[in-house]
């Protein structure tokens, strides 16, 4: 078996792995719905240019059998997706992958490092917690179908926050606008960047970044994908990845109202652009985002388990909102 680090040219070989390993765990998890729908280029090579120097492709009698690709954004990272293929599973492969991605990144510094895996694949969670991950928190995909341009509800309030995307006011600042995002992750977890995210998502066209201003301050930011996934995925779906708010302290605009605000605002940009569904990816400590999201009509619909290594776990500041996905 060789350990190599993963190139663009492996695209094919990693999205035929994918889809026979997880389809083959799903029957496992006795799934009715086992197909994986076929992963688009867009979004495949995407994760392969995240940070290829940390993610690992094994090969065996000369093709690839599995991969674990990695994501870093300043001192945090993840791992994720990683499969390998069923007749190669239990010979080591795996832990393989992804003790080389782990020791790699702890050479970087990294002060945060984990991956999600779904709730109900027991050997998921066995392999992962032998290789001394622990289980931190659930995360929650938060849906919401709009159907014949719903109105949107704004709850007789003022909007707090003004809402600026990258492609719509902030091109010709954009610099200014990444120290913003730098700045703002740090607030919410030091060392945190989400600066690589909001670049890689512009230049593989995914989507874009809003930012969040409050009396003319960033404090906040999102980052969202409205391109497909699948293949046979119909356009008019937004997925919001990434949402950070760290408003200065003191003010009279409490976390919660300033998060509702920024909801209301991202429902009615997409809503009035013609996007048909919003999904929201929110770890469960965040019952504030949780809660709000339900009581705009937001269901629950998907979750994953966030696991993280017992020395480096997530470690967000007080009175900000943090919500991500890692997979």
């Amino acid at each position: 078996m060789n350990i190599r680090a993963v190139h663009t040219e492996d695209a094919d070989r990693i999205r035929r792995i994918m889809k026979v390993a997880f389809e083959d765990e799903y029957r496992r998890m006795g799934q009715k719905q086992t197909r994986l729908p076929t992963m688009t280029d867009q979004l495949l090579g995407y994760y392969l240019d995240r940070t290829p120097e940390y993610s690992f492709v094994a090969e065996k009698k000369g093709g690839a059998v599995g991969f674990c690709l990695v994501c870093r954004w300043g001192t945090t990272a993840w791992m994720g997706p990683i499969a390998v293929l069923p007749p190669a599973q239990g010979t080591g492969i795996g832990r393989s992958m992804v003790e080389a991605s782990i020791a790699a990144l702890r050479d970087t510094g990294i002060t945060t490092l984990g991956l999600e895996t779904m709730p109900r694949s027991y050997r998921n969670l066995q392999f992962y917690s032998r290789l001394g991950l622990n289980f931190e928190q659930l995360t929650l995909d938060l849906s919401r179908v709009y159907r014949n341009g719903s109105e949107v509800d704004d709850g007789g309030e003022r909007q707090r926050l003004e809402l600026v995307s990258l492609a719509d006011g902030m091109g010709a600042e954009q610099e200014s606008a990444l120290r913003a995002v730098t700045a703002i992750s740090d607030l919410v977890s030091p060392g945190l960047d989400y600066r690589s995210e909001v670049e890689l998502t512009g230049s593989h066209r995914l989507g874009d970044t809003i930012l969040a201003f409050l009396d003319g301050t960033p404090v906040g930011f999102t980052i969202f994908h409205t391109e497909p996934y699948a293949k046979e995925e119909i356009h008019g779906t937004v997925r919001i990845n990434t949402l950070l708010l760290a408003p200065p302290s003191g003010g009279e605009d409490t976390l919660d109202r300033l998060l509702e605000s920024m909801i209301t605002g991202l429902e009615k940009r997409f809503v009035a652009s013609g996007f048909d569904a919003i999904i929201f990816r929110v770890p469960v400590r965040y019952r504030s985002a949780r809660n709000i999201l339900l009581r705009r009509g937001f269901a629950i619909n998907h979750s994953d388990v966030r696991m993280t290594c017992d020395d480096l776990p997530e470690a967000d500041r007080p009175g900000v909102i943090h919500l991500s996905k890692w997979e």
